[in-house]
């Protein structure tokens, strides 16, 4: 669908009702993870990706937020949208990593990708439970976008013992 086509019948519809609708300039998408407990010192790679935008996109930032107790941070990488990007960067404040940068050559309007990767370190098994991730503070070209969270879900396996022990009456 022609996201201009959608504004125009937005605005029409705006007028004739009297009611303005809050259009979302596109979508800021966390993605999820499970991470399995029997992988120590393993590493995470969480992507913050753009969906859909109906602008241009050369400039804008967020706050990523994050429990540390059971997340360290590790650093970022630019995603396949900003790689090119001269001005760049994640900062970590602790319980969130602010992410930002500008370009003079912008994301096309209607374009999806990944605007960062960010890596982590889960500390998160000996409560086997969920980490939500999700973003606040947008601004600049990200500012009216609508956001979806993710989460990092940590699991034990199960270990079977009976098996064990068909393993070593093999060796007797």
């Amino acid at each position: 669908m022609n996201p201009r086509w959608l504004i125009a019948v937005l605005v029409v519809w705006s007028t004739a009702t009297g009611f303005s609708p809050v259009i979302p300039k596109g979508k800021l998408t966390v993605s999820s993870h499970s991470h399995d407990c029997a992988a120590v010192n393993d590493t995470i790679d969480v992507a913050v990706s753009i969906d859909a935008t109906i602008e241009a996109v050369d400039m804008g930032g967020f706050d990523f937020l994050y429990d540390s107790n059971l997340l360290e941070y590790a650093g970022f990488k630019p995603g396949g949208l900003t790689n090119v990007w001269p001005f760049f960067n994640a900062v970590n404040w602790g319980d969130f990593v602010r992410v930002g940068g500008f370009t003079n050559i912008p994301i096309p309007a209607g374009m999806s990708g990944d605007f960062v990767i960010l890596r982590f370190v889960p500390h998160c098994c000996a409560s086997a439970s969920a980490v939500e991730l999700c973003l606040t503070t947008l601004v600049s070209d990200f500012f009216g976008m609508s956001t979806e969270c993710g989460s990092v879900q940590c699991t034990t396996l199960p270990t079977q013992p009976s098996s064990w022990g068909y393993v070593k009456s093999l060796y007797r």
